[in-house]
C-alpha cells in the first residue's frame, strides 16, 4: 500500500502522507499530514523517515518541541519541489539547460546539505571554485542562477522565510562580436541543399530562429500581404510560445517572397509546415544544424553557426539605417539591450564616420 498520495484541495494538488500501524498499546493509528514539501520526492523522503521513527520509537506522536527538530529540507528536496511546480512553466529549451545544470553541477555539491544552510559566504565559494575550474563568467553566472531559483521556489512554498543574503551575480563582459558578411551567406544558401535552402532564407532574411523555422506553419504566412507571423517555436520536438513570449510579424524581403511562392504547392497544407526538411516533416533538432554545416563545408567556410544567420539579419538592419526600436520589433527582443548587441560596427565602418566627423569639422566655419 501507497505511504503518499496526491488530492486536489480547491484546484490545487497537493501531497499526502497516510500511514496505518499499531500502536505501543497495539490500538490501530492512523498518522496523515500535508507533506512538508510538496513535490513526490520529498513525500516519499519524509514517509522513509517517518517509518524509520515508527521502527525506532514505536508511534508517530510528535510534540512541538519533538516537530522543531525534524529533519531540515534538503537541497535535493527543494530541486524536487521545483521540478515538480516551477520548471514546467519554462520552456522546452531552458527546462534543458536547468536539468543540466541541477544534475552535473548543483546536486553533486549540494543534494543533502539542508537549505537552510545556503548562504552568501557559500555562494562566494562556489563562484570562486567555478571559476579555479575555468569557466565562464556567463556559465558560473547561469549555475548561480539557476540555485536561486531553487531557493525562491522553496521561500514562495513557505518552506524557507526568506532568501538568504547572496553576493552579486558574475558580470559577463560584452564581447567584440563579428558578423557574416553578405557575400558569405550567399555562398552558404548556394551550397545548401534544396530543403535546407529555404529554412536559411527564413533565418537570414527574416531572423527566425532554428525552433521558429521549425514551428512555422503555412497558416502563419500570408503572401498577398506579403508578411509572416512568428507564433510557435518547436524544440525538442515540443511546441511553445516564441523566445520572447509574443507574436512578432515579418514583411517579407523580395528574395524570400519568390522563395515562398516556388515552395512545392503540395506541401502547402494549412498546418504543414513551410521548410520541412527532405522527408516533408519538421526538421529534427540537430537536422538544420547539419545541413548549415554540411553547406559552409562545401562553400569553403568556416567559423560559424545556423544562428549566425539570424545574426546576420539583425546585424543587416542597423547597417541600412533602421533604428533600434524596429530592429528589436522585428528581432522579437524582451529587451533594448539585447538588440544593441547586434549593432556591430567593423574597423572600416569606425574609421569612416571619425572621417565623416573631421569632414565636417573642415568644411564648418569657425564662429
Amino acid at each position: 500500500m501507497s505511504l503518499i498520495r496526491k488530492e486536489i484541495r480547491r484546484g490545487v494538488a497537493r501531497w499526502i502522507i497516510d500511514i496505518r500501524y499499531r500502536g505501543k498499546d497495539g490500538k490501530r493509528r492512523r498518522f496523515r499530514r500535508d507533506a512538508q514539501v510538496q513535490s513526490r520526492g520529498a513525500a516519499e523522503a519524509e514517509a522513509r523517515r517517518l517509518l524509520t521513527q515508527l521502527a525506532e520509537t514505536g508511534s508517530l506522536e510528535v510534540s512541538s518541541n519533538e516537530r522543531e527538530s525534524e529533519a531540515p529540507i534538503t537541497v535535493d528536496e527543494a530541486i524536487q519541489h521545483f521540478l515538480l511546480v516551477e520548471m514546467p512553466k519554462k520552456k522546452p529549451s531552458t527546462q534543458r539547460g536547468y536539468l543540466a545544470i541541477l544534475d552535473s553541477e548543483i546536486r553533486p555539491r549540494f543534494a543533502e546539505r539542508p537549505i537552510g544552510d545556503l548562504n552568501k559566504d557559500l555562494f562566494l565559494r562556489l563562484d570562486t571554485e567555478l571559476a579555479e575550474s575555468g569557466l565562464s563568467a556567463s556559465s558560473r553566472r547561469n549555475i548561480l542562477v539557476v540555485l536561486r531559483r531553487v531557493l525562491g521556489s522553496v521561500v514562495d512554498a513557505g518552506w524557507l522565510e526568506h532568501l538568504p543574503p547572496l553576493p552579486r551575480l558574475p558580470r559577463v563582459g560584452r564581447k567584440v562580436a563579428r558578423a557574416m558578411t553578405w557575400e558569405e551567406s550567399v555562398a552558404i544558401l548556394e551550397h545548401g541543399t534544396d530543403a535546407f535552402r529555404l529554412g536559411a532564407l527564413l533565418a537570414r532574411d527574416a531572423g527566425l530562429r532554428a525552433s521558429e523555422v521549425r514551428g512555422l506553419r503555412w497558416t502563419d504566412v500570408d503572401l498577398n500581404a506579403r508578411t509572416l507571423t512568428v507564433r510557435r517555436a518547436i524544440c525538442q520536438g515540443v511546441e511553445a510560445a516564441p523566445k520572447s513570449g509574443h507574436e512578432r510579424v515579418i514583411p517579407l524581403t523580395g528574395e524570400l517572397f519568390e522563395a515562398l511562392v516556388e515552395a512545392p504547392k503540395n506541401k502547402h497544407q494549412p498546418w504543414g509546415p513551410v521548410a520541412p526538411c527532405s522527408h516533408g516533416t519538421i526538421w529534427k533538432e540537430s537536422g538544420l544544424r547539419a545541413a548549415f554545416q554540411a553547406a559552409c563545408a562545401r562553400a569553403g567556410i568556416t567559423g560559424w553557426r545556423f544562428h549566425d544567420l539570424r545574426h546576420f539579419f539583425v546585424t543587416d538592419l542597423f547597417r541600412n539605417g533602421a533604428s533600434a526600436p524596429v530592429v528589436q520589433k522585428l528581432a522579437g527582443h524582451e529587451v533594448l539591450t539585447t538588440t544593441q548587441r547586434y549593432a556591430h560596427a567593423n574597423d572600416d565602418e569606425c574609421r569612416a564616420a571619425i572621417a565623416a566627423v573631421t569632414n565636417k569639422r573642415r568644411n564648418t566655419p569657425a564662429r
